[in-house]
């Protein structure tokens, strides 16, 4: 995965592979403490940063100098229900290690654990998922929310003998209007001590022509890369829609079907993609349920309509 990364007044100066560039920033003793990883939905936020869980969790175990890497997913952090108040640190890092489980990496740490890692022992601490949260948040909700996740670094005055850690935000880049609203949710108007400077900040960029074929060559088989690649090309919109990555893996398990439909003289869109993975995520527990799959979809409208409404997340 490429990222662009940026200066501290938002103008992008180069790109660079994503996962080398937060590894030397991670493990650089006088890189900056703080670090934004942006992207759009289904670009790889959560790929890339739970690959860079795994590389570091490796690269400690063979050099204790390394950061010990520790990754929350926000999206299982339940917001109360009165609009106003936020949860606390403790009752986020608590939420966030529920069912916690990235392969063979275990974690069995509380809340008071991880705040002495991040604040004395140098460990690297990952939010992914911010937007999921505060998507549906006031300005000033939002930003306090924030400032609870900031309150597990290390005190501005250094502790004697330790070794302070560093912090990873991930949030879809769309989510804010333009470059200004991010460093004001990112550094809180400049209110909270915290300072350009002491971010750095990398958005994700989509897939080029050379990824994708790369994808496809590891799926299908190089002598299978220009068909798959044409017929991408060949339906409206799909050779974009290819730039993503959570998109791409689902289109390659499609490849088989998205021929025969064309082969057949059937009109193939965008739309018919999501149809397609729609119809698949029903199929999956098939034998479990009572309801036909034009009941589902009716159900899955619905209660996406009314999630919309009341701002609910999950349901």
């Amino acid at each position: 995965v490429r990222s662009a990364t940026f200066s501290t007044d938002g103008a992008p100066s180069f790109a660079v592979d994503t996962l080398d560039l937060l590894i030397t920033w991670a493990c650089e003793t006088d890189s900056p403490p703080f670090f934004a990883l942006l992207g759009e939905l289904g670009f790889g936020k959560t790929t890339t940063l739970q690959e860079l869980t795994h590389r570091l969790q490796k690269k400690h175990d063979e050099d204790a100098s390394a950061p010990i890497p520790l990754y929350l997913d926000l999206r299982r952090v339940a917001v109360p229900k009165d609009g106003i108040s936020v949860p606390k640190l403790e009752d986020i890092l608590k939420q966030g290690l529920e069912d916690w489980n990235l392969g063979e990496i275990n974690i069995n740490l509380t809340p008071i654990d991880i705040v002495k890692c991040v604040q004395e022992d140098g460990a690297l601490i990952i939010f992914d998922g911010l937007d999921e949260v505060i998507v549906h948040m006031e300005p000033d909700r939002a930003r306090r929310f924030v400032r609870e996740l900031w309150r597990v670094m290390p005190p501005a005055k250094r502790i004697e003998n330790t070794t302070p850690g560093k912090m990873i935000i991930s949030c879809r880049s769309h989510y804010f209007k333009d470059v200004w609203s991010q460093h004001k949710m990112f550094t809180g108007e400049g209110r909270e001590g915290i300072r350009s400077e002491d971010y750095e900040a990398a958005i994700l960029l989509p897939f080029n022509e050379d990824q994708i074929r790369e994808y496809i060559t590891l799926t299908h088989g190089e002598d299978k890369v220009d068909d798959v690649w044409n017929l991408f090309q060949s339906i409206h919109n799909l050779a974009e829609l290819a730039s993503r990555a959570y998109l791409l893996s689902e289109m390659v398990d499609l490849v088989t079907e998205l021929e025969d439909m064309k082969a057949q003289g059937q009109t193939v869109l965008g739309v018919t993609l999501y149809n397609l993975m729609v119809r698949n995520w029903l199929n999956r527990d098939n034998g479990k349920h009572h309801f036909s799959d034009t009941e589902k979809r009716v159900m899955m409208e619905e209660h996406a309509v009314e999630m919309h409404r009341s701002k609910r997340r999950e349901g």
